[in-house]
């Protein structure tokens, strides 16, 4: 429970950090945009560049395909649940 609830503060107290930050385009231009994102891009070049296709994609993929499986699932469930009552 403790895990939980510190990966739920984490994840807000982030969301906050953006949200504030955003409100502050010359430190976003000056910090992100010319500090930390040639950084990111460069990295992602070096590790992805050689794919002849979006990485990306292949998560909105299996994203697509996990939500599949999981309603199929839950069409199971719900099909046995009627089947059992007498």
């Amino acid at each position: 429970m403790f895990r939980k609830n510190t990966r739920l503060l984490i994840l807000v107290l982030c969301a906050v950090f953006i949200k504030v930050f955003s409100l502050f385009p010359f430190a976003v231009e000056q910090y992100y945009s010319n500090g930390l994102y040639p950084y990111i891009a460069g990295l992602q070049r070096v590790l992805l560049g050689w794919i002849p296709f979006s990485v990306g994609d292949l998560f909105y993929g299996a994203a697509g395909i996990w939500l599949i499986a999981q309603l199929v699932k839950v069409i199971k469930r719900i099909k046995s649940r009627e089947t059992s009552i007498p």
